[in-house]
């Protein structure tokens, strides 16, 4: 009669494998698109605001239920089309703004003084101009993405309307990177950044 029970070696293999597969659930670490899933959180329901790149980069545990992820991201913002309409009539006003600059710089270069030539010369437009740019200002495009997306964090608006961002990118979407060290705990509904 055949022996139906493993051998003693093979118990051994069995009760091995079996601890190995139950260590191992109990160290799992949170993927990528968890990782990914905590950015997206960050960011709520914005309209303004997309992850269009995500990359797990690496990865360390702490303990059971800890775990610090490296992360890379793009973030798209694409201004609504109202914002577009409103940055491409101040691109248009800034084209003259600038052809009356030049023009006044010349005026001044040649009389040497800001003579009444300069002052005819800049009127209305440099009025105009001055107006339109208080009024497509970026922070009141700010203003509007704060009060539209309170959950997106002050360290994603800042690098959107930052001085180095010029007021005309605004026509158009602007993407920008990030890198980052998430902590990630893991709780009864998976894996999620820890607050």
């Amino acid at each position: 009669m055949k022996n139906r029970f493993p051998t003693r070696l093979g118990k051994i293999a069995l009760c091995f494998s079996m601890a190995a597969a139950l260590a191992a659930c109990g160290h799992s670490a949170p993927s990528e698109s968890d990782a990914k899933a905590a950015i997206q959180a960050r960011l709520g329901d914005c309209d303004y605001f997309k992850v269009t790149d995500f990359a797990k980069v690496n990865g360390r545990q702490l303990d059971d239920t800890d775990y610090r992820v490296d992360v890379k991201y793009t973030i798209t913002m694409s201004p609504m089309s109202a914002t577009k309409k409103q940055v491409e009539a101040w691109k248009a006003d800034d084209a003259k703004y600038q052809d009356i600059e030049t023009q006044l710089k010349a005026v001044q270069q040649t009389a040497g003084t800001f003579s009444e030539q300069a002052k005819a010369l800049s009127g209305d437009a440099y009025t105009a101009q001055q107006q339109a740019l208080r009024e497509s200002n970026p922070y009141n495009l700010l203003q509007n993405v704060v009060s539209e997306c309170p959950r997106v964090q002050r360290s994603v608006t800042n690098q959107f309307f930052g001085v180095h961002t010029k007021m005309t990118a605004y026509s158009d979407d602007i993407s920008y990177t990030f890198t980052e060290e998430l902590w990630m705990v893991k709780t009864d509904n998976g894996w999620q950044e820890a607050r």
